[in-house]
């Protein structure tokens, strides 16, 4: 799978609010739901308490969240894309 780095950025960032409990920014639909790689994503039983889906740290804010996710688990997130991660 080959991602152009301008979108990569869009990707990581709606896959990280859709983990976060938060909804699309712009639309009705997340931007990764544009492609069919990431489809697996939207099975994801995602946790609602501010709790990091991938290492199980807790935050205050969403928006903390969205950022931890985006930053710390980028390798984990490409993983989900291409259906390595193990849930």
């Amino acid at each position: 799978m080959v991602i152009r780095p301008r979108e990569k950025d869009r990707i990581i960032h709606s896959i990280a609010r859709f983990l976060s409990g938060l909804k699309p920014k712009a639309s009705n639909r997340y931007y990764f739901e544009l492609f069919k790689y990431c489809s697996e994503i939207k099975k994801i039983k995602v946790p609602n308490d501010n709790t990091c889906f991938f290492c199980g740290k807790k935050f205050s804010k969403k928006s903390t969240l969205v950022l931890h996710i985006s930053k710390k688990h980028e390798k984990e997130i490409y993983d989900l894309c291409l259906g390595k991660y193990e849930t």
